[in-house]
């Protein structure tokens, strides 16, 4: 895909999007695995502007902010995790987004959900986040359950270890 075939192609995503918000839907997309570029020896997820239009903030990226912040900031996360943020006045607040991946594996499909700390955000490049995990695979049947009001989209006991697991 080209890069205005690709702006073209955000564009009408946007149209989408912002209809089904007008309506008060949240929309939920699915990207294919295809498309996913992490650099795991940085910790970072890199993605353009409609994978960043799809993302989503869950209840479960709340609850990770809210753990993470419990015990640092946003600076001190990047350092940590040695992810060199690319935007030289960084914003301080921390942003916790999950992107939602679908993958075959074995003739079946899964969701991948994978979180990430929001970093670089500019329309003219690439977007860029701290990639802070990765939940299990997921088959549809569990990743679409009804909590509430809202799709589940977790593995609950996958994600409390996966928290603990990011405190170490």
């Amino acid at each position: 895909m080209t890069e205005k075939e690709s702006a073209e192609h955000s564009n009408v995503f946007k149209k989408k999007s912002d209809y089904f918000k007008g309506k008060n839907l949240i929309p939920l997309w699915f990207i294919d695995k295809s498309n996913l570029a992490t650099e795991n020896h940085k910790n970072s997820i890199v993605f353009f502007r409609l994978e960043s239009l799809a993302s989503q903030i869950s209840k479960e990226d709340r609850v990770k902010r809210r753990d993470i912040e419990s015990y640092t900031d946003k600076k001190e996360l990047f350092k940590v995790m040695n992810y060199a943020s690319r935007v030289a006045s960084q914003r301080d607040d921390m942003e916790v987004k999950s992107l939602f991946y679908i993958s075959q594996i074995d003739e079946r499909n899964y969701i991948r959900v994978h979180r990430y700390v929001s970093d670089l955000v500019d329309e003219t490049l690439a977007y860029r986040g701290l990639l802070i995990g990765e939940t299990s695979r997921l088959s549809f049947s569990e990743a679409l359950q009804i909590e509430g009001e809202s799709f589940l989209l977790k593995n609950q006991s996958q994600e409390e270890e996966n928290r603990e697991q990011f405190k170490q």
